[in-house]
């Protein structure tokens, strides 16, 4: 719209297959024709230790927003001093205290990062509930600023209906996966943090076959299906029957809310903002930790209650892209209306 700020969108990596790289590509597509957008990311960063490449991004980021005083920053990443900051990354000193001790000076570094990334902000946003008790809790003086926008879902993505007529087993004959049995997905990068070991525990406990989508460190146990990174993860949430992700921390993880959407149940942890939206022993099972009620879970998962792949969906059937892009403006209009 005419007279109305450009915006300056701030995250480090960008095309990957992250959440926080498809949110950044998400609101910059949202964004264009409206606003001139500023993009600024890592390019010509790649090289040095994490923590150093984390404070020069930040000083980089800082360094743009200064030459454009007239444009409104929102940052995807801590560090910046952007008047908008979404907490996308969570919240790092709870994340340590999960992790355990660490010789890698980046966690030194991350929780100063937060810190000045949440007092700058005029905004700043948490993707759950979780994340806004936990940036209250160790950043008390910022919790006034705090709004929660949940991560929005294209529904027509991601949802029960089969493509072109098929059905579960046409879907796993075309991705060539078994066509028979149960199948456990597990989805992600970085497959400790994930809880890929917790998630193979599960299905073999359940005498279920896991299907690995992503990239992570080791050797696989014989029996896992690994197809890697794919494009097209619609087709394996509705391929499988339940998916699973152990994770030791995840802010919201957005592979939740579409596995709901797409009308299967999950089994995740309590430190995963996104266990908020699941009705525990109905739409999904949701772990105390990460090492916890690995046999509970594998035991619901034989006996799960009758829901059809309709009603899982509708549980997270309100959370759309529009919403989320509807928030994220009203947000623009109360960070330029208090300028």
């Amino acid at each position: 719209m005419a007279g109305e700020r450009s915006i300056i969108l701030i995250r480090r990596g960008l095309g990957g297959p992250g959440g926080a790289e498809r949110v950044f590509a998400k609101y910059k597509a949202a964004l264009e024709g409206n606003r001139l957008v500023i993009t600024v990311s890592e390019k010509g960063l790649k090289f040095g230790p994490s923590w150093l490449k984390a404070m020069r991004f930040a000083r980089r980021a800082d360094r743009e927003i200064a030459a454009h005083p007239e444009a409104l920053s929102l940052s995807l990443e801590r560090g910046p001093s952007a008047e908008i900051f979404r907490a996308g990354d969570g919240v790092h000193k709870r994340y340590r205290l999960l992790a355990g001790i660490s010789l890698n000076l980046f966690h030194m570094i991350a929780p100063k990062l937060d810190e000045k990334s949440f007092k700058a902000a005029k905004v700043i946003i948490a993707n759950s509930e979780m994340v806004r008790k936990e940036i209250s809790q160790y950043y008390p003086t910022c919790a006034p600023k705090i709004r929660v926008v949940r991560n929005g879902l294209d529904m027509k993505k991601f949802s029960p209906i089969f493509p072109k007529g098929e059905d579960q087993q046409a879907t796993r004959r075309r991705l060539k996966l078994p066509e028979d049995g149960e199948l456990v997905l597990f989805m992600g990068n970085g497959w400790k943090r994930k809880g890929f070991k917790q998630a193979f525990e599960i299905a073999k406990l359940s005498g279920a076959r896991l299907v690995v989508v992503g990239k992570g460190k080791g050797r696989l146990p014989r029996g896992v299906l690994h197809v890697g990174q794919v494009d097209n993860m619609p087709d394996y949430y509705r391929a499988c029957d339940v998916f699973v992700l152990p994770t030791l921390y995840d802010p919201c993880s957005s592979s939740v809310m579409e596995a709901l959407a797409c009308g299967i149940r999950v089994v995740t942890t309590r430190q995963n903002g996104a266990a908020e939206l699941i009705r525990h022993g109905q739409t999904g099972f949701i772990l105390s930790a990460q090492d916890k009620d690995l046999v509970e879970a594998a035991a619901w998962l034989d006996n799960p209650p009758p829901l059809t792949p309709e009603e899982i969906s509708r549980t997270v059937g309100g959370f759309t892209v529009e919403k989320e892009i509807a928030a994220l403006r009203e947000i623009f209009r109360e960070v330029e209306k208090g300028k």
